[in-house]
């Protein structure tokens, strides 16, 4: 089983993911990048984002204000400027079933469409 925290990193979102052995990686998807370290092992070094990130300079955009730079992006996973995102699993339950339900009643609908005006 996977755990995971979103943590919202002024205007930046990423995700610690916890396996059942314990090992803790984040995930940042808008750079496509991932960390081998949770949360609160990055803020007691931010080192590691410097390190993880030096690469990718050339794929912040230039229309981010707060995020032109691995320097940026080291300051928003400061211990100070983010905070976790708690999302009730009621909802992934729901939109897994809305997934199923809206093609199925469009098809209904499309089927007594068809048949009506036969």
């Amino acid at each position: 089983m996977i755990s995971r925290l979103i943590y919202g990193t002024l205007g930046h979102v990423v995700v610690e993911a916890e396996f059942s052995d314990g090992t803790k990686y984040t995930l940042d998807p808008d750079y496509g990048n991932h960390v081998p370290y949770g949360i609160e092992h990055i803020q007691a070094n931010l080192d590691i984002i410097r390190e993880s990130y030096k690469n990718q300079d050339s794929v912040y955009a230039d229309h981010y204000k707060d995020h032109r730079n691995t320097e940026d992006i080291v300051n928003v996973y400061d211990k100070d400027r983010n905070h976790i995102y708690f999302m009730d699993r009621s909802f992934e339950g729901y939109s897994y079933i809305a997934i199923w339900i809206l093609p199925i009643f469009s098809d209904i609908t499309l089927c007594n469409y068809i048949l009506k005006k036969k």
